[in-house]
């Protein structure tokens, strides 16, 4: 019997480790060979944020319900729902033919039916009541895009004007945040509910809408 126990602990210690390996790169913590990152998004939330005085699209604190900002302070924060998935490439094979690590055991596989990848193709935004300019006034439900900027979180975030950005698709960026400000003062104090519709390239639609805001010069 004492002979056969190093056998025993070898098959028991490696059952263990193959085990190990497999539960490890189901939970997606040591999968190997490449792995691709897909994002398919679910949903929209817009919220009136504080804009830092000095900066350009830099967010500040949350903005309460039926806060009084200047337009210089005023920011709407549109931010994105997703469900994040990976697919792991095919290992290269050892020179015995096989590998320890099979692809059964990839991260999150794509779903049926999900594209790999989404793109933005246009963000309007709408107010329910009049928005006085220095020049007209826009009717509620009328699009505000060339009055405003948008920019988001970039290693070098660019400012577009919300129109030209829907207009120049090579400028466009798909982010999880993006940052839409006014680009000039309003011509006298004017309260909003904000509506940002976030279009998407195949087709998916998502509308989100801000607390009241009052805007002044």
């Amino acid at each position: 019997m004492t002979k056969n126990v190093p056998s025993i602990f070898i098959v028991f210690f490696g059952l263990h480790l193959l085990l190990f390996v497999a539960s490890c790169c189901w939970q997606g913590g040591c999968c190997r060979g490449g792995t691709v990152h897909y994002f398919d998004v679910t949903n929209t939330s817009a919220q009136n944020v504080e804009r830092i005085e000095g900066a350009e699209l830099t967010p500040g604190s949350t903005l309460p319900d039926q806060s009084v900002v200047t337009f210089d302070q005023f920011l709407i924060f549109l931010e994105l729902e997703i469900e994040v998935f990976s697919s792991i490439q095919n290992e290269p094979q050892n020179h015995l033919g096989f590998s320890f690590i099979n692809t059964a055991y990839a991260c999150s596989p794509l779903p049926i039916g999900i594209q790999p990848t989404e793109e933005v193709d246009q963000i309007l935004v709408f107010s329910n009541a009049d928005f006085t300019t220095s020049t007209d006034i826009r009717p509620a439900g009328d699009t505000l895009n060339d009055l405003f900027i948008i920019g988001g979180f970039l290693e070098n975030p660019q400012i577009f004007n919300l129109e030209v950005y829907n207009e120049e698709s090579e400028d466009k960026e798909t982010q999880v945040e993006y940052f839409i400000g006014l680009e000039n003062p309003v011509l006298s104090p004017q309260t909003h509910q904000f509506t940002v519709h976030y279009y998407l390239t195949n087709g998916e639609f998502y509308a989100a809408t801000t607390e009241s805001v009052e805007i002044t010069p």
